[in-house]
């Protein structure tokens, strides 16, 4: 996969991760009265995903809202608007988050902010052929429940019994 890189303080952040963006989506995303909480996950994951809100405080209120989130969703398609409605209401904040998210990657990409694992070959190497990897003079289980036992043996000779 990928890991993420510290971020350079001199960086600009992108317009999605300045103040204002942030607190528009928090308070058009917060569930705490029924529907419309039309752009729901935005500022959550927004934050979880964040080089710059990394704070446990911050990362908690996040979650928070996401299990929130779901309860209410779930509360909502039982209800009286039903799953039409529900649906209907998370569109707009399953949009502004997929678009979010698209142009966070690539702003990550852009500014070198991934660290890409290299990938593994194509065609590894038969283990039967690399020398020493297999020897013919395997020890048998019995020989390690052997050699266990004495270890145990050893380990107690220097004890006093306790009677």
């Amino acid at each position: 996969m990928e890991e993420d890189l510290l971020v350079p303080s001199e960086l600009q952040r992108p317009w999605y991760y300045e103040r204002w963006f942030l607190v528009i989506v928090f308070i058009l995303g917060v569930p705490l009265v029924s529907p419309p909480f039309v752009l729901w996950p935005v500022w959550s994951i927004l934050i979880l995903r964040s080089p710059w809100h990394n704070h446990t405080v911050l990362n908690g209120l996040a979650w928070a809202i996401i299990v929130t989130g779901v309860v209410m969703v779930y509360k909502n398609a039982e209800g009286e608007g039903g799953t039409l409605f529900t649906v209907a209401s998370m569109v707009p904040g399953v949009v502004v988050l997929v678009i979010t998210q698209v142009m966070w990657t690539r702003f990550r990409m852009e500014h070198g902010l991934v660290i890409e694992r290299p990938k593994p070959p194509e065609n590894p190497p038969d283990l039967m052929d690399v020398p020493g990897y297999y020897d013919e003079d395997t020890e048998t289980r019995e020989d390690r429940a052997a050699r266990r036992s004495q270890r145990r043996r050893d380990s107690r000779s220097g004890r006093s019994s306790r009677r």
